[in-house]
């Protein structure tokens, strides 16, 4: 009984550890998720008025 109370409770921050790493990455910019399998840019907006993209970190 008392390694299954143990288990919990290290779940439990194991949870709270996730998710405050996925709040820190995303205040930085980082996108979750899967990434695209094919991105091409269009020619005609790969100068200085492309829109801003964000980009993955992994």
């Amino acid at each position: 009984m008392f390694f299954n109370m143990l288990t919990v409770f290290e779940a439990d921050m194991l949870k709270m550890r996730t998710r405050e790493g996925m709040a820190i990455a995303r205040s930085r910019g980082m996108l979750m998720g899967r990434q695209p399998k094919l991105h091409r840019p269009p020619a005609s907006r790969t100068g200085a008025d492309a829109p801003h993209r964000r980009v993955h970190h992994r």
